[in-house]
């Protein structure tokens, strides 16, 4: 199965619901994305140090 691509609005949405401490399960079936593919997503953006998801290193990781 082709992996899909996440738009910059899509990455907002998981930034925003992350800090709100929603179910990663409830995140990918809003987005329509599997669970592996929401987990690979958020280690492209993770910031260690801070402990948390930033969507624009997710984006940015990809040019």
């Amino acid at each position: 199965m082709p992996r899909a691509k996440l738009s910059f609005a899509q990455r907002l949405y998981i930034e925003t619901m992350l800090k709100l401490n929603v179910p990663q399960s409830k995140i990918c079936i809003q987005l329509g994305i599997a669970s592996v593919q929401l987990q690979m997503e958020i280690r492209r953006g993770w910031i260690p140090k801070e402990k948390r998801y930033d969507s624009m290193k997710a984006q940015l990781s990809l040019r």
